[in-house]
């Protein structure tokens, strides 16, 4: 195992490691933009397949970046499985840069060679050790982000008419009226979303979903920034 500053670095060893100008990466589309920018970075040759939300992703072509923030690498250079997670979502400690690569001993030599000397944190190891010795705190922040905080959302975004994509992750990615603007409103109050594209090029909000308490205090900040009783009009909603 080597603990790495997020899952960010993990990516950027491995592809530092293992791959050379030239090298084709199949990086499903939407996805983590790490692997976009680690690839592009080396000069490698992207291939982007988009997701279906009827066929999901082509998962017998790719290595996914799953909703549990998993990904498994196999390359001719480091033949064995590389598994990469952070302690971002379940364990709720996005800020501190805290995650790691689980592979055999040999492989973590490999990366060894191409990481800095100094990459974690001293605050994230005594974050990750309190969060260790209370795992019920864990469980409990997952079953509120899945079971009462999440249904909560979905059901305003209903109520709202905001088309958005069913996920099994803890964000979803929602198609508001002008989402670069609201995306602008949100940030003034305080809370970050991210604006992305989908295949079709229509842009989107990237919402994670929180604890109950800061889902309310979104669902606030929209009803103060969009148009009261406002729903969306068919013409305008993509096509999924």
């Amino acid at each position: 195992c080597m603990f790495t500053n997020g899952s960010d670095q993990g990516i950027d060893l491995i592809v530092r490691c293992c791959c050379e100008k030239g090298t084709e990466a199949i990086i499903p589309s939407p996805t983590f933009a790490m692997y976009d920018q680690a690839a592009e970075s080396e000069a490698l040759v992207i291939r982007r397949p988009h997701f279906d939300r009827v066929k999901g992703f082509p998962l017998d072509e790719l290595r996914v970046h799953g909703p549990e923030g998993v990904r498994l690498w196999r390359h001719r250079r480091l033949p064995e499985p590389l598994r990469l997670q952070a302690f971002s979502k379940t364990w709720g400690i996005p800020s501190l840069r805290l995650g790691y690569v689980l592979t055999q001993s040999a492989n973590i030599d490999a990366l060894a060679c191409v990481r800095g000397p100094y990459d974690i944190n001293h605050l994230a190891g005594i974050a990750l050790m309190a969060a260790l010795a209370d795992r019920q705190y864990v469980w409990d922040f997952v079953e509120e982000v899945n079971q009462k905080a999440k249904p909560m959302f979905e059901e305003y975004l209903r109520r709202r008419g905001v088309v958005f994509w069913p996920s099994s992750a803890n964000f979803i990615f929602c198609y508001f009226d002008d989402p670069v603007e609201l995306e602008k409103g949100i940030r003034s109050k305080g809370i970050l979303v991210r604006p992305k594209k989908d295949a079709a090029g229509t842009m989107g909000l990237r919402v994670t979903i929180g604890t109950v308490a800061q889902m309310e205090a979104l669902i606030k900040a929209l009803d103060e920034l969009l148009p009261h009783g406002a729903i969306e009009t068919p013409s305008k909603r993509p096509r999924l």
